[in-house]
């Protein structure tokens, strides 16, 4: 069984495989596959002018809101279809 089935078996979500140079979109959900949660972008700024190239602002399936600069990896990241 492949890690993408195995993540909508054990959290009945739908998911879609990222493509090589996904970014994330403003609206859109993805499942963190190191966290192993799910998040809702909710804010994204681009070349933000210091070390970080981006900052993107998300919603956890908890509710908690932050902010990080973690662009999404392709190998265990996915965007959660509705």
């Amino acid at each position: 069984m492949k890690r993408k089935e195995i993540i909508e078996t054990r959290t009945g979500l739908q998911l879609k495989e990222l493509s090589k140079g996904a970014k994330h979109e403003v609206g859109k959900t993805y499942y963190c596959g190191y966290w192993r949660q799910t998040y809702e972008v909710i804010d994204l700024k681009n070349n933000t002018g210091d070390w970080r190239d981006l900052s993107v602002t998300c919603k956890w399936q908890d509710g908690h809101t932050n902010s990080h600069c973690t662009a999404l990896d392709i190998k265990q990241d996915f965007e959660v279809i509705r």
